[in-house]
Order: structure tokens, then sequence, then C-alpha cells
């Protein structure tokens, strides 16, 4: 069988597009507390002990987890937040996803005090420009899955 480049149907859509929108998403997020007038410190990437932002709001330090997934998120995510509030010694920790929350993530998340803020409610609160790169991002994960699940790409196989 004749080896087919996965990548060769995407039109604009560039290998680095696909595998960046995690870190656009981020950032975006980190614009959109700065926006409403808070500090952040972007601490994401490896090693980042379960929160990619460190936002501080007044006196209040906020541990941000962000995660850029089409699907519902699940406990792991919350886990991983919870722990980034702890390590971070923030007031509080918030999980922020471009998709939705499942039943246990939500129940997890109530359990743990931790706000949860699904793609569509952060939407709601996006201004025009925002809202542009949010259909961006979202479509960008979208392809992502799409192609992950047709031709067995995996986050580790990015060549």
């Amino acid at each position: 069988m004749e080896a087919i480049d996965p990548f060769e149907d995407l039109g604009s859509v560039s290998r680095e597009d696909l595998f960046s929108h995690a870190r656009d998403f981020e950032l975006l997020v980190a614009d959109f507390y700065r926006r409403h007038n808070c500090s952040v410190q972007d601490i994401g990437g490896k090693g980042e002990r379960g929160a990619d932002l460190i936002v501080t709001a007044g006196e209040k330090r906020i541990a941000v987890q962000v995660k850029c997934a089409t699907r519902d998120i699940g406990v792991n995510a919350v886990r991983q937040t919870k722990r980034g509030q702890i390590h971070y010694q923030a007031d509080e920790g918030v999980l922020i996803c471009l998709g939705g929350v499942g039943w246990q993530a939500k129940d997890l998340a109530l359990l743990e005090s931790i706000k949860v803020i699904a793609g569509n409610e952060l939407f709601r609160r996006l201004d025009d420009s925002e809202k542009a790169e949010f259909r961006r991002i979202e479509s960008l994960a979208v392809s992502r899955r799409t192609l992950i699940a047709t031709s067995g790409i995996t986050r580790r196989s990015k060549r």
C-alpha cells in the first residue's frame, strides 16, 4: 500500500497551524484576562505543573489551566487544575476549555472548588476580534481531530 501524506489535502491549513492552535488558545485566554485589567504570568508548556497561566486580579491569585480540546474534557483536566492551584499557591483554580465538559468533570470540579468555563461561555464573553480568533482556533482544532481520526497521526508524530 502506498503511503499518503495526510497533510496533502489541507488547503490553506499548514502543519504548524494544526499543532500550534493549543498555544494560540492559551494566548487568547491570556489576552482576555489582560483586557480585564488582570496581570498574567504565562507559564504554559512543558513542566507547567498544572497551570498554563497565573492570573492576578486585585489581591486574588488564580491558577488557570487551558485545554484546547474539541471533545468534552474529563476529570484528569480538573485534577491537573487542582494540582496547579496547590502548586502555585493560588486562591482559585480555573479550567477553561475550547469544547465542553463531561458530567464527571463537572461533578469533580464542584467538589474541588474549580471554576470551569466551557468554550460557549468563554465565547459569549469575548469581544469581536477575540471571537474571530476563537473561531479560527476552534476550526483548526476540529481539523486536527479529523485528521488524527482518519490517518492515525498522533501528537508525537508531528513531522
